[in-house]
């Protein structure tokens, strides 16, 4: 079973100014150092300064208190779901929990627990992990694990959070049904809890082959020849193949009958024959390898193979969360080769680690891209909250898909000096010690940032990261620098002269910290802004404290 893998995404950061009453209460007597004098300021009548801190305290308190109690409130129709599941004698299932909300919320930390009713127990199925895991106690009947520093996504459309497996006795009677019992509970008192039915059925055991290595240049075309074998006692009445994420470099070749695809995609194909025991049957699958595929790389792609009953069941956990089902093609049928017959029973796999072939294709020839570091000019005063958005652009002519780890687009963000961030975006983490913390939430402290490109970036496409900036101290022309970390180990950029850019706060024009420019900005804007600096003098820095923010990039 696939580690559980818990999906962290961008929230809201509160934040808050003291506003100009509370700013002038501090304006008392004082002793000016600078002049070794004492300074009077007007003195208010008792009730009024009495009033008046009444207000300021109340007004401290409701900032303190506020974000508090909002956090304690549960989220909105909170709901999780599970999959009705089949397991088969001496078998094991993977059992999936899916989480959703609307409107989407974060929940930090918290624990999910899955309960067998006590029929299952009796009947020898248990529930467990793969893998020994210090954060989950309990096992057989009953089995929690918790999740601290983790955030989990929330959404209308539903993630998947986490999940354990169900191990059905050997010895388990067949037609035996009881349920698994579900509750997500948050740390902050959110709490939501689901039912699904589980079934003893009869076993079967598919195992994936191993797909020959294939070699291609983009824009060409290859056979993939698939493989599965009846490695039980049983005949198998039928099975189904579906594709992992979507490769978008890999079209498909053909549209057959008994497939389904979503746009160029390959999504499923099902097989109503019956795979007698001890027999290997073979498909194969044409596929065009689009011409935008970054070149030199390796693609992998997922294909695993199911019984008919878990194929469907697998379809519509998919439909679940809002994946696209596709369309079937209407070409001529996918047939397995050879056929045989027997009769039809629901059925399980015994054990679903051996199901799945992975199709690797080695992209060969010279196919890269450019990326464009994205800076961005800001202004502001003192205290001000500023919008940064920076970023990259695929200048091509090959795309980059995020599903493949050797074409992910990174990008490092260095803040620029009086500056300090008030929210940073979903994809982007603290840099510490050199090393991003990925398993941390986001953090607003931090001096340094790696930022992730998320979604497929064709030629032509940009990736934005929406930074809030808070202006600590105005400095004209204070600078901060992006640097696009291009992937392929940066063999695949074809242009690194515009790798580079920068964040600007108040006026520097565009240039600084080593020419570089900021995106988008005109040289004749550059050189006329640096220009009026120099002229202005500290008058300068005046008005930048009064205009109010403009967003250039």
């Amino acid at each position: 079973m696939t580690e559980p893998v818990a999906v962290h995404t961008d929230g809201e950061r509160g934040r808050g100014a003291g506003p100009a009453s509370l700013r002038s209460l501090a304006m008392t007597s004082k002793t000016l150092p600078e002049a070794g004098a004492t300074r009077l300021q007007p003195v208010r009548p008792r009730a009024t300064r009495l009033a008046a801190a009444v207000i300021a305290l109340t007004g401290i308190a409701v900032a303190l208190v506020g974000p508090v109690a909002a956090s304690a409130q549960a989220p909105a129709d909170l709901r999780v779901e599970v999959s009705d599941v089949d397991v088969a004698p001496g078998g094991r299932t993977a059992v999936w929990l899916r989480t959703y909300a609307d409107p989407a919320q974060r929940v930090q930390a918290g624990s999910v627990t899955f309960r067998l009713s006590a029929n299952l127990v009796a009947a020898g199925l248990r529930v467990d992990i793969d893998d020994a895991n210090p954060n989950c106690s309990g096992g057989d009947s009953s089995i929690t694990c918790s999740f601290e520093d983790t955030f989990f996504d929330f959404t209308p459309a539903g993630k998947r959070s986490t999940g354990v497996v169900l191990f059905g006795g050997a010895s388990a009677p067949l037609g035996t049904e009881g349920t698994i019992t579900a509750t997500f509970r948050g740390s902050r008192g959110e709490q939501a809890t689901t039912v699904a039915e589980a079934t003893v059925v009869e076993g079967v055991s598919l195992v994936a082959g191993a797909v020959p290595a294939i070699s291609a240049k983009p824009g060409s075309s290859f056979a993939a020849p698939l493989t599965v074998r009846n490695a039980g006692a049983n005949v198998t009445d039928g099975v189904g193949l579906s594709a992992g994420l979507p490769v978008p470099a890999l079209a498909a070749g053909a549209r057959f009958r008994n497939c389904r695809y979503a746009a160029e995609q390959l999504v499923s194909c099902r097989f109503d024959q019956q795979l007698q025991p001890g027999t290997t049957y073979r498909a194969t699958l044409p596929f065009l390898l689009r011409g935008d595929t970054l070149a030199p790389v390796g693609l992998t792609a997922p294909l695993t193979w199911r019984t008919s009953a878990q194929h469907d069941a697998h379809l519509a956990e998919e439909r679940a969360l809002g994946r696209p089902a596709g369309s079937a093609g209407d070409g001529p049928v996918l047939a397995l080769e050879p056929v045989a017959t027997a009769a039809a029973k629901r059925q399980a796999d015994v054990d679903d680690r051996d199901n799945t072939s992975r199709l690797r294709v080695s992209v060969t020839g010279r196919n890269g891209v450019d990326l464009v570091a994205l800076g961005v000019a800001v202004n502001g005063g003192k205290g001000d909250v500023v919008p940064a958005a920076v970023g990259l652009r695929n200048d091509g002519p090959a795309a980059l898909d995020p599903n493949q780890p050797t074409m992910r687009a990174k990008m490092r963000v260095t803040l620029p000096r009086g500056t300090e961030i008030v929210t940073v975006p979903a994809r982007c983490r603290q840099v510490v010690e050199g090393d991003p913390e990925w398993r941390r939430p986001a953090d607003s402290g931090a001096f340094q940032y790696l930022c992730t490109a998320g979604g497929y970036l064709a030629a032509g496409a940009v990736e934005k990261f929406r930074f809030e900036l808070r202006i600590t101290e105005v400095i004209a022309g204070a600078t901060g620098e992006l640097e696009v970390i291009a992937p392929c180990g940066g063999a695949c950029e074809l242009d690194r002269s515009d790798d580079k850019a920068l964040i600007v706060v108040n006026g520097a024009g565009g240039t600084g910290g080593g020419g570089l420019p900021v995106t988008g900005t005109p040289i004749a804007a550059v050189v006329g802004t640096a220009l009026l600096l120099l002229l202005a003098g500290a008058g300068g820095v005046v008005v930048a404290r009064r205009r109010r923010t403009r967003f250039l990039a």
